[in-house]
């Protein structure tokens, strides 16, 4: 999740926060006559060390929260198979695994190497 915090009341503000024995430095920056001083973070580590800390509420302000849903749907299909069009024999299928640098020993070995390359040979007359 991204969250976004805004400073209160300066144009720029820098603190030095110690959470969990590691020590961190956050800079609010680009403010200017519409926006304050923001600053934008992905890292977990990072979001709980500033909401723990006592200035959390005075100086600055979770100002909005975002959802990775691009992030959750890329990762969707990433572990989609990818559908190979071109193959359709099974030559054409050694031949892409062989190219592909695997060592396949024969028609056997085509659907455990599916498995393992993350494609799937929708055209493939068998």
């Amino acid at each position: 999740m991204v969250k976004v915090y805004e400073a209160m009341r300066f144009d720029t503000l820098q603190i030095r926060l110690n959470f969990l024995g590691q020590a961190l430095s956050v800079t609010f920056d680009g403010a200017d006559a519409r926006r304050k001083a923001s600053f934008t973070t992905s890292n977990r580590f990072v979001q709980d060390a500033l909401e723990h800390d006592p200035r959390f509420g005075s100086l600055y302000v979770l100002a909005r929260k975002y959802a990775e849903e691009n992030t959750e749907k890329a990762e969707a299909a990433a572990k989609a198979p990818r559908k190979i069009a071109k193959v359709k024999t099974v030559n054409d299928a050694l031949r892409f695994f062989t190219e592909a640098g695997y060592s396949p020993q024969g028609e056997e070995d085509l659907s455990s190497l599916c498995e393992k390359a993350n494609v799937e040979f929708p055209n493939l007359k068998r």
